[in-house]
């Protein structure tokens, strides 16, 4: 990038330069200064960027040059005419920017049309694009004088990057180690990077933590910084977050993971199995169950060390914040609905010195109750039979009738379906038979068969009916 002076022009212009800033990136604007010792007065300046040309403005005269400018150490700069424009480049490599300086009232230029100043301008990528997506979330709010947590996550990373997180609490900012992809984010840094609706997965990120004391309340501004020694100052990457810190206290960060697991669905009147699962508790905090307004267990106090009971051990395993510690608080208890459904219960721990309440929930499934069959019996020859065999002779009649009792706390209504086998007299005695037509004159009236004599053959006849229910409504 050293800029060049076309001699042949220098009795009218003196030293000239087209200087640029240093390091140049793409799709970022580059500030381009033309400077000459002498003008003409009908001077024209336009800069050739290879595939545009831009008329730049006129010279004019600077008693002081900006500083970028006489960093440069250039020939004669304090006192020197200077243009000063921007430009974009889109591509990296090398470009060549060409000042082409006129004057249509002077004959030599007009016979020469111009005369060509360039330097070489190398274009970089800029350390986004090797980073990518860059973000600084955090934990908060948080309470003065507790500790909270900040994660940075870059999409990429160089071997040279340096990350510094500012809490914005005017403590010195502190180096933070990136780490490899694939760790175990907490479950509120997968949380806030759901809300963020980012759609790269977490596993692509690398990320680097810090945990910090704020002193006092209020709100505070950090900033995480991305930079390689090397690069330019300018050439770095920036995130912030804002963080809460309230006077009192929050109770979510002290008690940790709480977790509501249930065995159901289970069937209404009969009992079913909570268990609630809780990291920490603090000495005076309080345990509530309800549905809705409805308290269903209160003055509730966990413990450690109880085992897990059967139904829920592969639940709580698989629940990503547990896993297979044990070292958690349990509490397991009993209850029951009589009235199916979803039930929704609410879990709440509290404490009068902390400044939130921690909520969790459950979906209770109760199932109705099915049918229980109390009493079946069939009726013939004016009495219950309780086995269904009778011995009659060609000339009776048949005449058949069941009595149907259900335990049931729906309405509806019963169908029947009657079946007549007939069964060889060496048959053996568990066999069903061969189902036979009914004669036409038979009849069947909801639960009554009625045949009339003379109609079936002598032998032996298996009689089978078929009781449903068609429900309609709850009772």
């Amino acid at each position: 990038m050293n800029p060049r002076c076309n001699r042949s022009a220098f009795q009218m212009f003196g030293n000239v330069f087209v200087v640029t800033t240093i390091p140049a990136y793409t799709s970022r604007p580059i500030i381009i200064a033309v400077i000459m010792q002498r003008i003409t007065p009908n001077i024209n300046l336009t800069i050739n960027f290879g595939n545009q040309t831009i008329r730049a403005e006129t010279p004019t005269k600077q008693t002081e040059l900006p500083k970028w400018i006489v960093e440069r150490d250039l020939y004669n700069a304090d006192a020197s005419y200077v243009s000063i424009m921007n430009y974009t480049y889109y591509t990296t490599g090398k470009h060549n920017a060409v000042a082409i300086v006129t004057d249509p009232g002077i004959e030599q230029l007009q016979k020469n049309i111009s005369r060509d100043f360039t330097m070489d301008v190398e274009i970089l990528h800029p350390l986004k694009h090797f980073i990518g997506f860059f973000y600084l979330i955090n934990n908060g709010p948080s309470c003065a004088k507790c500790t909270l947590s900040m994660t940075v996550l870059s999409q990429g990373l160089t071997d040279d990057c340096i990350t510094t997180i500012d809490p914005g609490d005017g403590s010195e900012p502190q180096v933070v180690k990136m780490q490899l992809r694939g760790v175990n984010y907490s479950e509120w840094v997968i949380d806030l990077m759901k809300q963020l609706h980012v759609l790269i997965p977490l596993e692509s990120f690398y990320s680097g933590s810090l945990d910090h004391s704020y002193a006092t309340s209020g709100q505070f501004l950090a900033e995480a910084i991305m930079k390689e020694p090397d690069r330019d100052k300018r050439d770095l990457l920036s995130a912030k977050t804002i963080i809460t810190v309230d006077l009192r206290p929050h109770l979510t960060p002290t008690v940790g993971t709480v977790a509501l697991f249930n065995n159901g669905p289970v069937y209404q009147g009969k009992d079913y199995s909570l268990l609630l699962v809780i990291e920490h508790l603090t000495p005076n905090a309080k345990v509530v169950i309800a549905e809705d307004d409805t308290v269903l267990f209160s003055d509730l106090t966990p413990e450690r060390g109880l085992e897990l009971p059967a139904w829920a051990r592969d639940e709580v395993i698989q629940y990503p914040m547990i896993g297979n510690r044990t070292d958690y608080l349990l509490l397991n208890l009993m209850h029951r609905f009589f009235v199916s459904g979803t039930h929704i219960l609410e879990a709440k721990i509290w404490d009068e010195e902390y400044d939130d309440v921690i909520t969790i929930h459950t979906e209770v499934i109760i199932l109705q109750l099915p049918c229980d069959s109390r009493e079946l019996n069939i009726r013939g020859g004016g009495g219950v039979i309780k086995e269904a065999s009778l011995k009659l002779k060609q000339k009776d009649f048949i005449k058949l009738s069941i009595d149907v009792n259900l335990d049931c706390n729906v309405t509806g209504s019963l169908t029947y379906a009657w079946t007549v086998s007939y069964v060889e007299t060496h048959a053996p005695k568990e066999s069903r038979g061969r189902q036979i037509q009914l004669p036409q004159e038979a009849t069947t009236t909801l639960s009554e068969l009625f045949i009339p004599a003379f109609l079936l053959d002598i032998g032996y006849y298996l009689i089978q009916f078929q009781v449903n229910r068609i429900l309609l409504a709850i009772a």
